[in-house]
């Protein structure tokens, strides 16, 4: 008793169900120990033990919360704590404890009953059961995450190579490569990871092209090294020039995506050398002009709802035109994939919400595109209710010469919609 309070002080203050429930138990036992002074008890005190243990950890289950997913909201980022893999490894690791708790309970009991008393069972098997416990809470999660639930993300791709950091002056960016051929950089939506990718779209075109993805500096597991008031498209555009240089890359062909065609943007304009095509999806010119989507959109990304799934099934909507159990099934894969490489923080989605305002308050290269001189394709989805279509037709009009095409029935997520369509698109363009 003295040592749960001891070890286990800074749980009971936090209301963790296994501790509070081994205090109140071990209370009470010592009670009958040393003021009652019932010989039964005192005997049988290993068994009581392991019967209590065991049956709060089955209790825990009864009551839809796992006990040890107090302990896990410790070590882990409060942006996991309401996802279903979370939530589901630990049911699985309370399980783990509850079998383990009550396998030693059935063991006093069998030594009470004289049962196959001898060496093994009396004093090994408890020993060899915690282990195995203990062992199962350690390397379990990162099993389950990437055997079970990790094989259709980009991270599976065949070919793609591990993740690699270029270390620059302002940032240390993390990236990948897949494929052979003309460099083509793939410039993420926001808040995304380069993980977030459809796999299907990056395996289609590293059939032509080097593939590189990237996390923006800030992002993720790339690291800003320079204060965030400086923090900005025109910023970030800048280091990606440097992390261009800093793979000896001379020239490339760009997608920006949504936030991407922003970054995508400002580097053709600042970078022109490094640029040799410019491809723009579902993306806008930013400044005050700029097509705003409907304020109902607007609050998902001002003021996301504080429950993950619910936020996922709202952006879900806002960027399909329906959401078909295809769709559905290819983002749960995609997304759970995505956060065993690398999550965005709360802190990271505020600097990301900032910058976002500024640039369709004070940035944008609206008066600035007329300078674009890259070939330059413009795709975009004609039901796109979080970056309206009218966006990129604006910028197809600024920018001369460039090509534009509009998919039908396609929302803002029409990346992972039609990407066998969009792939082909583009290699079209590009020959």
């Amino acid at each position: 008793l003295i040592a749960t309070f001891i070890f286990q002080y800074k749980y009971l203050r936090k209301g963790f169900i296994f501790d509070c429930f081994t205090v109140f138990f071990f209370a009470i036992l010592s009670i009958a120990i040393i003021i009652v002074k019932n010989d039964w008890i005192i005997q049988q005190a290993v068994l009581l033990s392991n019967i209590a243990l065991a049956a709060i950890a089955w209790f825990s289950l009864a009551i839809c919360c796992p006990f040890t997913i107090q302990y896990a909201r410790e070590k882990v980022d409060k942006a996991y704590w309401n996802t279903p893999l979370f939530i589901r490894i630990n049911y699985y690791i309370t399980l783990i404890w509850a079998i383990a708790l009550l396998a030693m309970a059935i063991q006093e009991w069998f030594e009470y009953y004289g049962i196959g008393q001898n060496i093994w069972l009396d004093y090994i098997f408890p020993i060899v059961i915690t282990l195995i416990a203990v062992v199962l809470t350690v390397y379990f999660p990162d099993w389950y995450k990437r055997k079970v639930l990790g094989k259709g993300g980009v991270a599976a791709i065949k070919g793609i190579s591990p993740i690699k950091t270029a270390v620059l002056k302002e940032a240390d960016i993390s990236y990948r490569i897949l494929g052979n051929g003309p460099p083509l950089l793939l410039a993420t939506g926001a808040p995304m990871t380069m993980h977030q990718w459809d796999p299907e779209l990056l395996r289609q075109l590293a059939k032509h092209y080097k593939v590189i993805i990237y996390d923006y500096p800030g992002i993720s597991k790339s690291t800003l090294k320079i204060s965030n008031s400086h923090y900005s498209v025109k910023e970030i555009a800048k280091i990606t020039a440097g992390f261009l240089d800093s793979l000896q890359i001379q020239s490339v062909i760009i997608i920006g995506y949504s936030f991407g065609g922003w970054v995508a943007q400002e580097l053709v304009l600042n970078f022109p050398e490094k640029i040799s095509h410019l491809i723009l999806i579902a993306t806008d010119h930013g400044g005050p002009n700029v097509i705003q989507p409907t304020n109902e959109i607007l609050e998902l990304f001002l003021h996301p709802h504080e429950d993950f799934i619910e936020q996922s099934k709202a952006l879900a909507n806002a960027m399909f035109t329906e959401v078909t159990p295809q769709i559905g099934i290819k983002l749960k894969t995609i997304f759970t994939a995505a956060g065993l490489e690398g999550i965005i923080t709360q802190e990271q989605n505020i600097a990301i919400t900032k910058l976002t305002e500024r640039w369709h308050v004070n940035d944008g290269t609206e008066n600035r595109l007329k300078y674009i001189l890259k070939p330059t394709l413009i795709l975009t989805g004609d039901n796109d209710e979080i970056t309206p279509p009218q966006n990129s037709i604006n910028i197809h009009r600024l920018i001369k010469n460039s090509k534009f095409y509009e998919f039908k029935h396609a929302g803002h997520g029409l990346i992972y919609q039609y990407p066998q369509e969009i792939v082909d698109c583009i290699h079209s363009f590009l020959c």
